[in-house]
């Protein structure tokens, strides 16, 4: 009978990481919102800017550039 391993841990550079992605997301969320409630264009090179993100990054999060797309199209 074979004997199971406790759980590893997750590394620290592993938990930085996800936390970090946590926080971009977090920050590209807060900048659409702000630029939808100003009434100002939701666009992919606006939300980056006020973000402080890139738009590359934007694209590779499908519900953040879907909801993009839906308020873009919406204006």
């Amino acid at each position: 009978m074979r004997r199971r391993r406790p759980p590893v841990p997750p590394d620290p550079l592993s938990k930085a990481a996800a936390r970090r992605h946590e926080l971009t997301r977090s920050r590209a969320v807060q900048a659409l919102r702000e630029l939808d409630r100003a009434g100002a264009p939701v666009t992919f090179a606006g939300v980056a800017q006020a973000a402080g993100v890139s738009r590359s990054w934007l694209y590779t999060q499908p519900d953040i550039s879907g909801q993009i797309r839906r308020l873009r199209q919406n204006r």
